[in-house]
């Protein structure tokens, strides 16, 4: 009796085991689906499903919230290099980012107004220039400085994109990490 009560439970475990097993198996093709996704670049795809168990969900649930801030970070700064590319200087990153998006908000932000602020001010002196023909030489001289700044702006822009290109390789790099994490585990 002993025996048969034994033998039924190791058969209960080896059927949870099997099952558990499955379970990871099917959260590990899906990590990887989407991990290969985001090294092409394409941060849409999620693990998006339910395990009923709970570390299983903590772990899938991390990843797509790492991949959707990823998303939402990369698609935002895009959106409004793409506006500036356009010569549209009123979008800036809009969201709650935290940590290297929130500097990168903040530093797009900050490059786009120094960019609106330098345009206003050429417009500013191109008036003045048409304005008097007398002080046409003064103008020149303040328009000269004035494009100096624009430049300077399109320089922290550039530094700005830089920094994007950084977190997409750090965002890289961790997600290469994270499969080599669930490779181990």
């Amino acid at each position: 009796e002993v025996f048969k009560s034994n033998g039924i439970e190791v058969a209960r475990m080896n059927e949870r085991e099997g099952s558990a097993r499955a379970l990871s198996d099917d959260l590990r093709a899906r990590m990887e689906a989407v991990v290969e996704a985001a090294v092409e670049g394409d941060f849409s795809r999620r693990i998006g499903k339910q395990y009923g168990d709970e570390s299983l969900d903590n772990f899938a649930s991390n990843v797509d919230q790492l991949v959707a801030s990823v998303e939402t970070g990369i698609s935002e700064t895009g959106r409004v290099v793409k506006h500036l590319a356009q010569g549209d200087l009123t979008q800036t990153m809009n969201g709650d980012f935290r940590g290297s998006f929130a500097e990168l908000q903040a530093n797009v932000n900050a490059a786009v107004e120094t960019l609106r602020s330098t345009i206003q001010n050429v417009r500013s002196a191109t008036g003045t220039i048409n304005g008097g023909a007398s002080e046409l030489s003064s103008a020149t001289n303040d328009l000269s400085k004035r494009t100096e700044q624009q430049a300077a702006a399109l320089e922290e822009t550039s530094a700005a994109l830089d920094q994007i290109t950084a977190v997409v390789r750090t965002s890289t790099e961790r997600a290469q990490e994270a499969t080599v994490m669930v490779g181990e585990a």
